[in-house]
């Protein structure tokens, strides 16, 4: 079972750790992907939360036993999740939340076809040890 009591000491030790995800991109996936509401992560329930580790990541997680919300057990079990899990976790989560079809007026940033770029070149950094920029092309009749 994982220890989520002391998530800021435990980082794994090998090369890959610096590609992992950050807080930042952590919060970016449970806010802006998944969904919150009323601190609770998206439609996770305790039961399908725990599941969710054990079917995607083969890691026994006891939400029930975590002092907080499903999304702050989302969040400490995915900040210290192994790369390889961290992988397996977006692409789950890619497969179960994908891109909307239409931008919500309501939710301007919520599960944009951007962040969804975003989320793959995370899973890129993850597994190749590259990072990638997005650019946008120009007319080049314009350095003519």
């Amino acid at each position: 079972m994982a220890d989520l009591q002391n998530i800021s000491a435990f980082r794994p030790g090998n090369e890959r750790d610096d590609l992992r995800l950050t807080r930042k991109e952590i919060s970016r996936i449970v806010y802006n992907w998944i969904g919150v509401d009323g601190g609770y992560l998206g439609s996770f329930s305790y039961a399908s939360h725990d599941r969710f580790w054990l079917e995607v990541c083969d890691q026994a997680v006891s939400t029930g036993s975590f002092s907080g919300t499903t999304r702050e057990c989302f969040e400490a079990t995915l900040l210290t999740a192994s790369a390889k899990d961290q992988v397996l976790v977006l692409r789950a989560i890619l497969d179960d939340y994908p891109p909307l079809d239409a931008p919500d007026p309501s939710q301007p940033r919520f599960r944009t076809e951007k962040l969804h770029r975003e989320i793959l070149s995370w899973i890129s950094r993850i597994e190749t040890g590259t990072t990638s920029v997005e650019v946008g092309l120009r007319d080049c009749r314009a350095w003519r």
